[in-house]
């Protein structure tokens, strides 16, 4: 149908949804190789915004049929738009690892503040707790929360990384967290409750409760 729409399209705005709608459906076929080609051709014409809204239409389940596509492209004209969708395809396909590399390579901060978030969260709730404080770290640095130092401080935890987490709690803290209730009943921290520090963390916060 899209092949047919760009035969008879009579608009360049038509055209143009007709090349996106040919590229999408060639990824989600098995023509990869001819996929690469359409996404050559849709840059060459239309530009490159026309790509990322190409890649944009697609659910976070389906993402990862596009990343032979979204690596051959972002290998011969990278970019910052083009690498936050193929750190978000790499997450959508657990391929942590690699994308943690390729947020590394980010050059717009707040690209990169989002995509460390994306990360975090993912690798923790897949079970991946060292690389979910890798990037739990990077983005801490970049936006100073408590909340995603207590976040750390869970993966940490959970990693069995005991020093870490509580150094992490604090920080959070420190930072201005003071969630004492939540902090109290926090499965993750299960095994910190006998250590002293956690129970003189618990003191301060009660304490700033007043």
């Amino acid at each position: 149908m899209a092949t047919a729409a760009l035969k008879s399209a009579s608009s360049v705005e038509t055209e143009e949804e007709a090349h996106r709608i040919l590229l999408q459906g060639l990824i989600l076929s098995p023509e990869i190789e001819m996929a690469k080609k359409a996404a050559d051709r849709l840059q060459a014409v239309y530009g490159h915004a026309a790509l990322l809204r190409a890649l944009a239409d697609f659910e976070r389940d389906q993402l990862p049929r596009a990343i032979p596509v979204i690596e051959y492209s972002y290998a011969t004209a990278p970019s910052p738009d083009l690498n936050f969708t193929f750190t978000r395809a790499l997450i959508s396909a657990g391929r942590f690892h690699e994308a943690l590399t390729l947020i590394a390579r980010q050059q717009q901060p707040e690209y990169a503040s989002g995509a460390y978030k994306m990360l975090q969260e993912a690798a923790f709730y897949s079970g991946e707790y060292e690389l979910s404080a890798e990037a739990g770290r990077h983005y801490f640095e970049q936006v100073k929360d408590p909340d995603v130092a207590y976040n750390i401080a869970c993966a940490e935890a959970r990693a069995g990384h005991d020093d870490q987490a509580l150094a992490w709690i604090e920080r959070a803290v420190e930072r201005g967290y003071r969630d004492g209730a939540g902090l109290a009943s926090d499965p993750d921290f299960d095994v910190l409750r006998s250590r002293p520090e956690f129970e003189a963390i618990q003191g301060m916060l009660r304490e700033a409760a007043g």
